[in-house]
């Protein structure tokens, strides 16, 4: 079945929030999908064990590019417990679903969240 996109999901792309990178991050997560060669990553700074600050850069598509942002903007404020349960199923509900081959991509911005926050964990800041 094919599925067209939101207007949350267009938005997402065309206005696309916190691109770009943060020097010296507390954590830094990587992720590539396996599939399309997606690259997803996300950098974090935290203040207070929440997350003051958060960047991304993705290589990749549309829906990568919408992921990353809708997660960013999601992640931003919250305590690293809240941040690191966000999953790929959220994002497509919050962009009112997704082209089921677009899953995929979704999952990657998590996998690369959840990376940058694990390496915050082992730097034990």
């Amino acid at each position: 079945m094919s599925h067209l996109y939101t207007e949350e999901f267009i938005m997402h792309v065309e206005k696309t929030l916190n691109v770009g990178v943060i020097e010296n991050p507390d954590g830094l997560g990587e992720a590539r999908g396996e599939s399309c060669g997606d690259v997803v990553r996300i950098m974090i700074l935290v203040k207070d064990g929440r997350i003051s600050e958060i960047k991304f850069k993705v290589y990749g598509c549309a829906a990568a590019i919408a992921g990353g942002s809708l997660i960013t903007q999601m992640a931003k404020g919250m305590n690293i417990e809240e941040a690191e349960r966000i999953t790929a199923e959220e994002l497509i509900k919050r962009f009112g679903g997704v082209p089921e081959h677009k899953i995929k991509c979704l999952e990657n911005v998590v996998n690369a969240l959840r990376a940058s926050i694990n390496d915050f964990e082992e730097r034990g800041q």
